[in-house]
């Protein structure tokens, strides 16, 4: 197996399929008439070995109907214009391609807070919105030095006026891409980011905008002092389909949900969008970039006029996240004082649990040459901390022209962990001997891609085959508990990743290894602590943090005094290592024999031994123990809990003996006076354990693999999602799956659509095997054979 590179084109040897790999979603590319259209550079696809995609979900690039609508959304494409008529204005919502710059562009981002929008007038739907904030990362993968596509290469903005502007000189096209210095004889260009922001707008998003077909003229409305219409067009395009609740609108995908998934898109989905790039004119009063070279390109956000396809996959994590600021200073005329701007850039994202920090990992600066005048620039500096980045910046009018200056401020973090105690970080560990083999050799460096956190970071050389670099005799050496586990932060060449990742740790020998991705370096006894292994390769070109438990490398209570840092092939650099502190289970006192355990509205919800639905409050009140019956238990034997619709509705899910699934209220929803009973919902198939969020159900069988359905209250199908060996207990996060096996063992796996390694990262409580599992978002919560609830630290 081969580790692939987010935002990378790729092809197993198996196949002639090329796909681009963005999130857990691998984009198949149909033909060569697309891969032409997109701009995609055959150069830049990375052959891997068979089976590498198997873990991606594969989506299309582009919707099912052979017409996309910027094929039928422009006035070239016969879209009749806007036209006045007896009854009123008639609106057509269509573009002109002399306002394009490219047709078939990528992009990808965040979506905005109340997006996606459905644009309703007092007539009808006009049309959907999708602003997303743009991702740096991706944009410099797709269209920057070596990028995916050259798309961009040649394209410019070409500008824009309003017809009440067409006295004043048209507008000059801008260069999208800028030229970097040939080396050798090469000259190549690459798309800054500052490029997608039009002067004068100073706020990194996009505003994709999806009109939809209208069959008939819609009815008037009142528009100020106009009555005005949307314009009718006729039949749609083949493949074409209305939205449930408007048969005169059509759109050639669902657009709130175009994928079929169990939700719709929301606020924060991670998305990627195909469409043509479009300038707008400006809305209102011009800013006193309206002259020179940026008339005609400023005050207004660039769209995506039309998108033709949008798809989710899933974020990049925090430690491969770019925050941007843009920098934005204008000065109204060509004389007067100098304009001061300051630009911080701190975290917009959370850490992914409440015991991770971020911290600033690097910050740099851009400046769009296209927009800037070098010779009026008074101040240009960057002041860094833990917490972000301060720009300050400064222009004043010089020698007859505007001071100008745009660009954008970055910065990339590094997420940590409060309960690590890093062991190498900058230097070996006091009295500790190197040592390298295979062609390795220790290597301290601070180049890029720079170091995860501190001033160096350690490069595995390249070489093939088994190679390392190790230290061994640290004094004092690291001691390592039960519930510990090792971690180190590791970053896998891009263009040459190797096809095996392993660690080993040094206590009285050296048979304590972990390892990632394919099992080639033979030694130690596999699948035991001197060979266990972990996951798969990891995504290369970005900062990885790798984990593994102390009790599956057989070191708890060990004292390490040594570590080799290990590849099959390939290159890899290394930085912070160490080991995070367990927490171990708090015993939160006793419970009743349960049989399942859910969490929902800051309670606890779970089946006894006697058939009863019991709960605690979370708050603690309630009968001494906290915990009381509000119900029988419905004979379920698993038990998990979800909020459904718009109104939240609270709802217990639960699985008999006879493979039935069943779904009870919390307590009598506010429309209705019926008490709260148990039922049938479909079908479950031989379940071990039952798990919700959102609309999801997710479950696990005997033959040790997983599912899941809506989590609605009829019968739906269940589709398998990867495996689960011998979970026994199971729980959902926003971001992860959490299974306790039989054997004792706490697991995680990413909560996506396809096949995921599940990776250790703990123990069940003490007294047993967990029985039951639930999260709040802060914890994790337990009962077990004792009849004890625990709680963890997530």
């Amino acid at each position: 197996m081969t580790a692939i590179q987010n935002v990378s084109l790729v092809r197993e040897e198996s196949t002639a399929d090329v796909h681009l790999v963005v999130g857990d979603v691998k984009f198949k590319v149909a033909d060569d008439a697309d891969f032409t259209a997109l701009g995609l550079r055959r150069s830049q696809c990375r052959t891997v070995t068979p089976g590498s995609l198997q873990r991606f979900q594969e989506r299309p690039l582009r919707p099912g109907p052979a017409t996309l609508p910027s094929d039928v959304y422009t006035y070239e494409s016969g879209c009749r214009a806007t036209y006045d008529a007896a009854d009123g204005r008639y609106y057509s919502n269509c573009v002109s391609l002399a306002f394009t710059a490219r047709r078939h562009v990528l992009v990808a981002g965040w979506l905005r807070e109340g997006h996606p929008y459905a644009n309703r007038l007092p007539h009808g739907l006009e049309d959907v919105h999708y602003d997303i904030d743009l991702d740096p990362v991706f944009l410099e993968r797709m269209y920057g030095y070596d990028g995916v596509s050259e798309a961009l290469v040649d394209a410019y903005w070409p500008g824009h006026l309003l017809e009440n502007d067409k006295d004043r000189p048209a507008p000059v096209p801008l260069r999208i891409a800028t030229l970097r210095p040939p080396t050798g004889s090469a000259q190549q260009r690459r798309v800054p980011f500052s490029s997608w922001i039009m002067p004068g707008v100073n706020v990194p998003w996009i505003h994709p905008e999806l009109e939809a077909w209208h069959v008939n003229d819609q009815p008037p409305f009142e528009f100020g002092q106009l009555r005005a219409h949307s314009q009718g067009r006729g039949p749609a395009p083949a493949g074409w389909r209305p939205l449930a609740n408007d048969d005169n609108s059509w759109f050639p995908f669902p657009p709130v949900n175009p994928e079929g998934a169990a939700r719709s898109l929301q606020a924060g989905d991670y998305v990627v969008l195909r469409g043509s790039l479009w300038q707008d004119h400006h809305h209102g009063m011009p800013g006193p970039w309206a002259r020179g070279n940026t008339l005609g390109h400023s005050d207004w956000t660039l769209e995506m006029h039309p998108p033709d396809w949008i798809c989710r996959t899933r974020s990049p994590g925090s430690d491969a996240r770019v925050s941007v600021g843009t920098l934005d200073i204008c000065t109204p005329e060509t004389t007067g004082p100098e304009m001061a701007a300051t630009v911080t850039v701190t975290p917009e994202f959370a850490p992914s649990s409440s015991q991770r920090t971020l911290r600033l990992r690097r910050g740099w600066a851009e400046i769009d040459v296209n927009c800037t005048d070098g010779s009026t620039i008074l101040r240009y500096g960057l002041t860094t901390s833990p917490e972000g980045v301060v720009g300050r910046f400064s222009v004043e009018p010089t020698a007859g022209r505007q001071g100008r200056m745009k660009g954008a401020v970055f910065a990339a973090w590094a997420e940590t962990d409060v309960r690590d105690e890093v062991w190498i970080e900058d230097a070996l560990p006091a009295g500790a001997t190197a040592a390298a083999d295979g062609g390795d050799t220790w290597e301290w460096t601070d180049a890029a891609p720079f170091p995860f956190t501190g001033a160096l970071a350690h490069r595995s050389a390249f070489a093939s085959g088994e190679h390392q670099h190790y230290f061994s005799n640290a004094a004092p050496a690291m001691a390592v508990a039960a519930g510990d586990q090792l971690f180190t932060m590791v970053q896998l060449d891009p263009e040459r990743p190797p096809d095996e990742v392993m660690v080993q740790f040094y206590a009285d020998g050296w048979e304590h290894r972990a390892f990632w991705g394919d099992d080639l370096i033979p030694w130690g006894t596999p699948d035991t602590p001197g060979r266990a292994r972990i996951g798969d390769l990891p995504t290369s070109g970005e900062w990885v943090r790798l984990e593994a438990d102390a009790g599956a490398l057989g070191l708890v209570g060990a004292a390490v005094t040594g570590a080799a840092f290990t590849l099959y092939g390939g290159s890899a650099l290394w930085d912070r290592t160490g080991v995070r502190r367990g927490v171990p289970w708090q015993d939160m006192g006793p419970a009743p024999q349960l049989r399942g355990l859910a969490h929902l509205g800051g309670r606890l919800y779970g089946v006894t031994a006697q058939d009863e639905l019991a709960t605690k409050d979370l708050t603690g009140v309630g009968t001494p123990a906290g915990w009381w019956t509000v119900g029988p238990g419905g004979g379920c034997t698993t038990l998990a809990a979800t909020t459904l619709g718009p109104a939240h509705r609270r709802v217990l899910f639960g699985t008999r003996p006879d493979q039935s699934l069943w779904f009870r209220k919390t307590a009598p929803w506010p429309d209705d006076d019926e008490q709260p009973e148990w039922t049938r919902a479909g079908h479950a198939n031989d379940v071990t354990a039952l798990a919700a969020r959102g609309d999801r159900l997710y479950c696990t069988d005997r033959g040790n693999r997983l599912w899941w359905r809506t989590a609605s209250l009829t019968d739906r199908e269940w589709t398998p999602v990867g495996h689960a060996d011998a979970v026994v207990a199971l729980t959902v996060t926003a971001t992860h799956l959490y299974g306790v096996t039989g054997d004792g063992r706490l697991w995680r796996r990413l909560q996506t659509d396809a096949d995921r390694t599940w990776d250790l990262v703990g123990s069940s409580p003490p007294g047993g095997t967990a029985i039951g599992l639930a999260a709040d978002g802060t914890w994790l919560w337990a009962t077990n054979a004792t009849n004890r609830l625990y709680r963890l630290p997530l």
